[in-house]
Formats: structure tokens, C-alpha cells, sequence
């Protein structure tokens, strides 16, 4: 007996890292695509130039919301479908899905180009700033509707226990986007020389790539999850209904995630160009800590939908505190480096020594929030592998404005502590947030939810 009761916990273990490790790859591989276009653009040597990719990515950020949220729809119903055995139910809620997401993508590109001035104005970007942002963000949602429909088709793959093949597909943009950079921003041969213009350049025509092959692989592929042509162009009307229901809080959440994100970085460009774009530098350097988080966020959010579609809830919430463990245990650990290395690690993007000395100082303040995020990051993935996509909203309410911003103003603006106050202020949100998760998690409400 005690035998058996130890060998569930060490199953759990390797199923979720099994699950995880592609996933934390393949968020570095994603993140990596604005990396890059950050570190050749820093090599430029042009602080204007940060900016306008700093002030881009914000606004690609923000769009991303719509259809992370219709993917969290899709994994929610694509992993009961899956845990209970249906695998042509969880073919149809993908096909849905990714149907859903590619007309949002053609409507929400169309009024995102009316928007693109007004944001960059909105945030205070300075002159030298203004020219270059418009037309990155403008090059950029040329590929939105590529980009974003396999947001949604990658995150179907993952609810099915596939974590592998969205890996490659992501490395696959990644190399796409790393020579198209190369080529396009700097010249090569009878190609001039683009600059901010070649990165965005670079990111859309690689989408557009990456997107075919992974279309290609989700209809044609006779084994794992498999969606038909017919089911994308031919909705559900109860399937979309069921994925719109989950899909809608977890829409209002990132849209507040995502607004209070826009003000927090007028914030920070209230600060001057030297701190925005430090701040760009040491979120690049962040975001690739993300990995280890996001990946057992996706673990957690496939396996206990799969839990609670195969009748099993008691191992749903085993999976989620274990996930949770795990993850803080990794990122803890990318804490340590950045605590130890900030200023090395902000150095190959060449940019001017009071950039790099500021962006090496803000590495460090981030340091201490990497436990923190990893809990929020899994507690909130396996509520929504679940289907239960409130308590996220909630928490995301609550951290955005009483916490985030709040003391943002306080410590950046109030107390003096311009660009470092602000950062640490971001500590003491993940802090509230992961508290808060683990809270809602406890509860257990996402055990009764129906999708």
C-alpha cells in the first residue's frame, strides 16, 4: 500500500516535467522573437530606436489578449474532450478555436492600424521616438492575423498532452525570424539596410511561414490531435458558445492586464528615453524567465483539464499544487542568476553605458519576483485548464490597479525612485497575486466548473 501511495506522486513528477520542459522551451523560443529584434535593434546604437521596439512590443502585447483568451477557451475544451477519450470532440472544439480565431484576427488587425498613432501619442512617445514606432507596430500587424491564429492553434496542440510539436513550430519562426533580422535590418548583398523597419519586417513574413506549416500539420498529420478543414470554415454554434464562455473572462482579465500595462509603461516613458529603454533591455531579460513558469502553467492547465474530463478531480488538484512547487523551484533558481549576473547579462545588447548600467540594476530588482510569478503562473493555468476563468480575473483586478500601479506611483514618482521604484513596485504585485491564487486554488470552486 504505502508502496502504491508513493508512486503517484513520482508520476505526477515526470508527467508534468515531460509536459513542461517543451513548453518552458518553446516560451523562450517565443519570447526570443522580440529578444531578437530588441538586441539587433540595440545594436544600432540608437536609443530612439529601443523605444519605438520597446513602445511596438507593448502594443503587439496588447493585442495578443483576444486571442490568448479565445486559446484559453480552446484548452479548455479540447483537454476535457481529450481526458474523457473523445479525441474527434476535442478535434472539433480545436478546429472551432482556431476558426474563431482567425476571423477576430482580420477584424481586430483592420482597427488596430486606426489606433496606432493615438497609442504612441497616448504614451508620450518623444519625437525621435514617434516615426519609428509607427511604422514598426504598422509592419507588424501585416502578420498579425498569421501571428495570432497560431496562438490559438498552438495552444489546442498543448491541451491534447502535445507539447513537443509546438516546440518545434516555434523554433521553426524563431530561425525564420533570426535571418530575416540579419538580412533585413542590416543589409545583406542586393537587400538594403531597413533598420526598425526590417525587424518588423523580418517577424510578419515569418509568421506567415510558421502559421503554414503549422496549418498544415494540424490537418494532415494522421496521429495526435487532428482537426478538419470543414470544422474551422463550419462553426459550432454550441461549441463556440461553450468556448466563448470561457474565453470571456479570461478576455476581460488580459484586456485589464493589458490596459494597465499600456499605463504602466507611460509611467515609465514618463521617466525619459534612457529609462525606457533600459526598461526594454531588462524586460527581455525577464521576459525569458518566463520559460520555466509558463511551462508548467501549460503542464498544469492540459493535465488538469484532462483530470477533470477523465472524472478525476483529487489528481486535478494534486497536479496543481505539485506543478506549482515545481515551478517556483525553477524560477527561483532563474532568480539567482539574475540576482548574481544582472549587469553580464545586459551587455550584449550594446547599448550605451548608462543604458546597460540601469537595465542591469533593474535584472536584479526582478530577482526577487521569480518564485512569485511561477505560482501565480500555475495556480491561474490550472484554473483555466479547468474552465474556471474568474478567479484569474479577480486577482488580475485586484493587482493591476491597487497594486501595480498604485505603487508604481508611489515608489517611482512619489518617493523619487524613478525607474528602480517602479520596478520594485511590480515585486510587491507578484506578490499579491500569487498569494491571492493560491488562495482561489484552496477554495476549490474550479473542481464544480462545466465547460
Amino acid at each position: 500500500m504505502d508502496r502504491e501511495a508513493n508512486a503517484l506522486p513520482r508520476n505526477l513528477n515526470r508527467t508534468i516535467i515531460r509536459m513542461a520542459l517543451p513548453a518552458m522551451a518553446e516560451s523562450v523560443l517565443l519570447t526570443l522573437v522580440l529578444f531578437v529584434d530588441t538586441v539587433l535593434v540595440g545594436w544600432l546604437r540608437d536609443p530612439a530606436a529601443l523605444g519605438a521596439v520597446a513602445l511596438g512590443g507593448t502594443f503587439y502585447f496588447a493585442l495578443q489578449g483576444l486571442f490568448v483568451a479565445i486559446g484559453v477557451g480552446g484548452t479548455a475544451l479540447t483537454a476535457r474532450s481529450w481526458g474523457a477519450g473523445d479525441r474527434d470532440g476535442a478535434g472539433r472544439a480545436s478546429a472551432n478555436a482556431v476558426g474563431i480565431g482567425f476571423a477576430a484576427s482580420l477584424v481586430a488587425t483592420a482597427v488596430s492600424f486606426a489606433l496606432v498613432v493615438p497609442y504612441l501619442r497616448a504614451m508620450g512617445a518623444q519625437p525621435e521616438v514617434l516615426g519609428p514606432g509607427v511604422t514598426y507596430i504598422e509592419i507588424l500587424l501585416v502578420g498579425a492575423p498569421a501571428n495570432m491564429t497560431m496562438l490559438v492553434a498552438l495552444a489546442c496542440l498543448r491541451a491534447s498532452g502535445d507539447t513537443v510539436t509546438p516546440l518545434k513550430l516555434s523554433g521553426l519562426y524563431n530561425l525564420l525570424n533570426l535571418v530575416g533580422d540579419f538580412a533585413l535590418i542590416f543589409g545583406v548583398g542586393p537587400i538594403p539596410a531597413m533598420g526598425v523597419a526590417g525587424a518588423a519586417w523580418a517577424t510578419s513574413i515569418s509568421g506567415y511561414i510558421a502559421a503554414g506549416v503549422t496549418a498544415w500539420v494540424l490537418i494532415a498529420r494522421p496521429t495526435g490531435l487532428t482537426i478538419h478543414f470543414t470544422d474551422i470554415s463550419r462553426w459550432s454554434r454550441d461549441i463556440a458558445r461553450r468556448i466563448a464562455r470561457v474565453a470571456a473572462p479570461a478576455f476581460a482579465e488580459l484586456v485589464i492586464q493589458r490596459a494597465g500595462y499600456i499605463v504602466f509603461m507611460g509611467f515609465v516613458t514618463a521617466l525619459g528615453t534612457t529609462a525606457l529603454a533600459a526598461h526594454s533591455i531588462a524586460l527581455r531579460i525577464e521576459s525569458l524567465s518566463y520559460g520555466p513558469g509558463w511551462g508548467f502553467s501549460v503542464a498544469a492547465a492540459a493535465l488538469v483539464g484532462q483530470s477533470l474530463g477523465a472524472g478525476n478531480p483529487d489528481q486535478a488538484e494534486r497536479i496543481g499544487w505539485r506543478a506549482a512547487l515545481l515551478g517556483g523551484s525553477y524560477m527561483s533558481a532563474c532568480g539567482l542568476v539574475f540576482l548574481a549576473a544582472g549587469p553580464w547579462l545586459v551587455a550584449p545588447f550594446l547599448a550605451t553605458p548608462d543604458v546597460l548600467s540601469t537595465a542591469g540594476g533593474l535584472v536584479r530588482i526582478v530577482a526577487f519576483a521569480q518564485p512569485l510569478m511561477a505560482v501565480y503562473f500555475v495556480m491561474a493555468g490550472s484554473h483555466r485548464g479547468a474552465g474556471d476563468t474568474k478567479p484569474p480575473l479577480l486577482v488580475t483586478l485586484i493587482g493591476v490597479i491597487p497594486l501595480r500601479l498604485a505603487f508604481v506611483w508611489l515608489f517611482g514618482f512619489r518617493l523619487g525612485y524613478g525607474i528602480q521604484g517602479v520596478w520594485a513596485a511590480c515585486v510587491v504585485d507578484w506578490l499579491g497575486r500569487a498569494t491571492l491564487m493560491m488562495w482561489f486554488f484552496k477554495r476549490g470552486t474550479w473542481r464544480r466548473t462545466v465547460v
